[in-house]
């Protein structure tokens, strides 16, 4: 497969005391299975909120966060 982006908008954050999950506004598809959420230790050092769209890379070894577009 070869290396593809993916973007996602963010439709809401929890918090939790290890980090933080981020949750789409649709599901991010690969062969049979789905993303709905993305987990963070620390999303105000990548400045995360709600709206912002994320780009993923999808490659054969797996799906990374590229970086984040701030709305």
């Amino acid at each position: 497969m070869a290396k593809k982006r993916l973007t996602v908008n963010v439709k809401n954050i929890k918090n939790y005391g290890s980090g933080d999950e981020i949750i789409f506004d649709r599901p991010i598809k690969i062969k049979n299975k789905r993303f709905y959420r993305w987990y963070l230790i620390d999303r105000h050092r990548d400045n995360v909120s709600i709206g912002d769209a994320l780009v993923f890379n999808v490659t054969n070894e797996g799906i990374y966060l590229k970086k984040v577009i701030n709305i």
